[in-house]
């Protein structure tokens, strides 16, 4: 005897109406669609969906061996449509995805630096060098090299081996005003995409090449212009090329490494009036990639009020200010890092090994640090970051006027 499937209509949460065929067992299919509801339904994470004889979809919930319809996605006579839109979609995602990475030369003229190298900065919290420091004595202790290790990861310089002329530098904010102030200064007039070619003709680079005044940096840094104003900013220049820049950064177990040098070649001209001189600056083809490839920050409209930060203390002011640009506050929300952990990110000692008491090397650094961050207190609030002294905390609420740029 053939036993006939049981037919049975449902009505299911959201009020659509459904055909279900039954099995002896208990098993059951979906047979079709005979009316589509139109209640809300709050429907849960885990549902699924399960297609029915006719083609159309329902929204299917499984807990403890016993399936629960909850309403209709789609009838049968609209799956088709449903369908194109979902193949749109995937094909905008797609398009989108594959969207090629901006210009080169655009990203330079639109940009003031790369976010990682203010989050893992190879410039010290320092305007100048004192032999007394910390700072200078780990720099001799190494050989010359500076190397940091921070939650973001690990940044280190050192002499470019073929550069004889050049001797093994600390890159400071000073070093660090001046590439900014380039790169504000720089336009479609002044900047160009430079080719590099190996000795067959094949081109084997691109480089960054602008053209800039030197008159005009020095009246942007704020530098009195007088008879050794010129050499110093090309000695400048020439520290910064003379140094090689490596960047690791961990992703889970997988360590991505990088190492270049920010500028590789430097052409000028003297004349009598130094005021007319100009200086070629090539942004090595390492960094322009780099640039082009990363995160950057365009804070151009900021940058006089950091470079106008002046006085005992008045680099790690800066340092800092450059750490927290780099980060977007949430809505309503403000970024927090305690003092310790902002000190080792931008590089700053919070002890000395000149004293002898371990909790006396702490204490005067930190104090000392402190007093900055109270000194510059003005300074700090017009980028909307502020220490919390009961806390021990920094916080920072974000900034409207810094775009950040893929």
């Amino acid at each position: 005897m053939i036993v006939k499937p049981l037919i049975e209509t449902k009505i299911l949460p959201d009020g659509s109406k459904v055909e279900f065929q039954k099995y002896k067992g208990g098993a059951t299919s979906v047979l079709r669609v005979l009316e589509k509801g139109n209640k809300k339904v709050n429907y849960p994470k885990n549902r699924t969906v399960r297609m029915a004889l006719d083609g159309s979809a329902l929204y299917v919930i499984k807990e403890n061996n016993t399936t629960e319809y909850l309403g209709v996605r789609f009838l049968g006579s609209e799956r088709e449509s449903f369908l194109k839109s979902l193949r749109e979609k995937k094909k905008k995602k797609s398009v989108k995805q594959k969207k090629e990475a901006p210009n080169m030369l655009d990203k330079f003229l639109q940009t003031t630096s790369p976010v990682s190298l203010m989050r893992l900065s190879p410039f010290m919290p320092i305007d100048k060098v004192s032999k007394n420091s910390k700072i200078y004595k780990d720099f001799l202790k190494n050989k010359g090299k500076v190397h940091r290790e921070t939650v973001y990861g690990e940044v280190g310089t050192e002499k470019v081996k073929i550069t004889t002329e050049v001797d093994s530098v600390i890159l400071t904010m000073q070093h660090k005003a001046l590439l900014d102030i380039i790169a504000a200064s720089s336009d479609k007039d002044n900047t160009e995409i430079y080719k590099v070619l190996n000795s067959q003709n094949v081109e084997v680079g691109k480089e960054i090449l602008i053209t800039i005044s030197l008159y005009e940096i020095s009246k942007k840094l704020g530098i009195e212009w007088g008879s050794k104003t010129k050499d110093n900013i090309i000695k400048m220049l020439s520290e910064i090329a003379g140094t090689v820049i490596t960047i690791k950064i961990k992703s889970g177990k997988t360590t991505h490494g990088v190492m270049f040098q920010i500028i590789s070649n430097l052409k000028w001209k003297d004349s009598d009036d130094h005021r007319h001189d100009k200086i070629q600056i090539h942004f090595s083809s390492e960094y322009s990639a780099y640039l082009q490839k990363n995160m950057a920050l365009n804070y151009t409209n900021r940058i006089n009020e950091i470079t106008s930060i002046k006085g005992e203390g008045s680099g790690l002011i800066k340092a800092i200010i450059y750490f927290f640009i780099t980060h977007q506050a949430a809505d309503n929300k403000k970024n927090q890092i305690s003092f310790a952990k902002l000190m080792n990110a931008v590089g700053y000692p919070i002890n000395n090994d000149s004293d002898k008491n371990e909790n006396q090397k702490r204490n005067r650094m930190e104090e000392r640090a402190l007093s900055y961050v109270s000194k510059y207190k003005k300074e700090l609030a017009t980028f909307n970051i502020a220490y919390n002294k009961k806390t021990k905390c920094f916080t920072y609420g974000g900034t409207d006027d810094i775009v950040f740029v893929k």
